[in-house]
């Protein structure tokens, strides 16, 4: 299944039809139901027994593939489709029955989560939990005591955002103790450590990530074991900007800080003890996070040209745009899927069916508006600006908000 996936990403480019990146997506989504399906058989294997929850996501996998393949072959009609998208909310609504979610009313032993891996590995360093946005929620006392869904576009953005950089992006690093920030709003250090490479310093704005990776490269350098874990389940709130001044702010340092941390924490990267921080994790943050705003909007650019001028064709400029736009899509919808299957937070159909909308709206104009922030960030840097937060306004989160 890899080399057919392998071959059809090489004939796609090359082609530039449409069948081919119909062939590849298959491919993809056959790989997805393979990577389910192995997991039941090694979780047999281990335990001599498969989870529900295990079989549920090797189905889901299954019917999103058959969907796929039918609207694509224009053999589906719209019955067969709602009956498909009833299937998958019946999937989804028995994951979230089977007791694989958490609820608002445990927010309150956060901090007891999150220190539970210091107790249970002595070679713990420093561990980080779940950050949301909590526009739109009630709040009594320091503690959430209901969910709900902003009103705020700009707030509606940022929480499909924080599901996709929490539950898809740090989950996955730290699995093979790779992971580089640990959010400011809610972490946790070993004191000794801190000291120990210097504690946090006041020379950069993002020292809540330069702090980790410094982490990362002086125990590395030392040679010494530690480990730096991302905890799901204990989730800290926190209030998004609802205004683009603020949200641009708010991007520009944070593209900023990114660069100061990697700017000084060179030494990590290829490094003969750096291991997947140093070869996976920090190339990653160097080519994706770092320079990914100068390539993404460098692309839009040159593509727009070249099609202008004749240098491609309209199939091949389709393509291209489809594949940035849908692996956005697929990215985001994956990290809400992952949200739905393991803690549904949000458990009424109005608020799944405005974040799927989301999902898709946030890759139309915000995507690239958020790319320009970063590249202007990442400009200020260069141009070694003055380095300050910029004017940061908070509505304040309380009694009984408005909400979806």
């Amino acid at each position: 299944v890899v080399l057919g996936v392998a071959r059809d990403v090489l004939h796609a480019v090359i082609s530039s039809e449409i069948g081919a990146f119909k062939d590849l997506t298959v491919e993809l989504l056959t790989v997805f139901v393979f990577i389910e399906l192995f997991h039941s058989l090694t979780e047999y294997v281990r335990f001599r027994r498969i989870r529900v929850t295990t079989l549920i996501d090797a189905s889901l996998a299954f019917v999103l593939r058959e969907m796929w393949i039918g609207m694509y072959s224009g053999h589906m009609d719209w019955r067969m489709l709602a009956a498909l998208s009833g299937l998958i909310q019946r999937i989804v609504d028995g994951a979230a029955r089977s007791g694989r979610h958490w609820t608002a009313g445990r927010r309150r032993d956060s901090l007891q989560r999150v220190a539970k891996p210091f107790l249970t590995h002595p070679d713990m360093v420093a561990t980080g939990g779940t950050v949301r946005v909590a526009n739109g929620c009630e709040v009594t006392d320091g503690f959430l005591t209901k969910v709900g869904l902003p009103t705020n576009i700009w707030a509606l953005f940022q929480v499909v955002e924080y599901l996709r950089a929490f539950l898809f992006g740090r989950l996955g690093w730290s699995k093979i103790n790779a992971m580089l920030i640990i959010s400011g709003a809610f972490g946790l250090f070993r004191t000794d450590v801190v000291t120990a490479v210097g504690g946090y310093r006041a020379n950069t704005i993002g020292e809540d990530m330069e702090l980790v990776v410094r982490i990362h490269r002086m125990l590395r350098q030392q040679g010494k074991t530690y480990r730096i874990e991302f905890v799901p389940e204990p989730v800290c709130w926190t209030e998004a900007p609802e205004d683009w001044k603020t949200l641009k702010n708010q991007r520009v340092r944070w593209q900023r800080g990114l660069s100061e941390t990697l700017a000084s924490n060179w030494g990590l990267m290829f490094s003969r003890n750096g291991g997947p921080p140093g070869w996976l994790a920090f190339p990653f943050m160097l080519l994706f996070e770092w320079l990914g705003p100068l390539l993404e909007l460098g692309g839009y650019l040159f593509m727009v040209y070249a099609y202008a001028f004749g240098l491609i064709s309209w199939s091949a400029f389709f393509v291209f745009l489809f594949m940035a736009i849908g692996l956005g899509i697929l990215l985001s919808a994956s990290g809400l899927l992952l949200e739905e299957m393991s803690f549904h937070m949000y458990p009424k159909f109005r608020q799944l069916a405005m974040l799927t909308l989301v999902v898709v709206m946030e890759n139309f104009g915000y995507r690239q508006l958020n790319s320009w922030w970063r590249l202007l960030g990442l400009y200020r840097w260069a141009m070694q600006g003055e380095s300050s937060w910029g004017e940061m306004k908070r509505k304040g989160v309380g009694q009984a908000p408005k909400k979806l």
